[in-house]
């Protein structure tokens, strides 16, 4: 299933063509937005948000319940190998776009974590 997705500009953008050619659709905001930028955009567009910036994970600053989905990445080295693999396992797991809604989910090498309000 095809996913939006709004790639922050803290991944690398090797990582853009990998999701699409999966079939989904990537876009980045502006380079130099800010995180509040970055996430009026996100729900504008209504697009599942992946980002390395932890602020994205402070879920009183950003309330996964008012995002179409937050995927914070926790991956050190950020090695290509390990972020898409870490997404693989976050995309399996939910499939489809509503799936990601009002979540913050925190991925790693190995798994993830699930903070819901739900």
């Amino acid at each position: 299933m095809s996913l939006k997705l709004l790639c922050d500009e803290n991944l690398p953008s090797a990582i853009d063509a990998l999701l699409t050619k999966e079939g989904h659709t990537v876009v980045r905001p502006p380079s130099g937005s800010s995180d509040a930028a970055v996430a009026a955009l996100a729900r504008k567009e209504k697009r599942i948000l992946i980002s390395f910036d932890g602020d994205f994970g402070n879920i009183l600053n950003y309330p996964p319940a008012k995002f179409f989905g937050i995927v914070r990445l926790n991956i050190h080295p950020p090695a290509i190998s390990l972020i898409l693999g870490a997404l693989r396992l976050v995309f399996r797991r939910f499939k489809k776009q509503k799936d990601f809604k009002g979540k913050l989910i925190i991925a790693e090498p190995a798994g993830f974590r699930i903070w819901s309000e739900h």
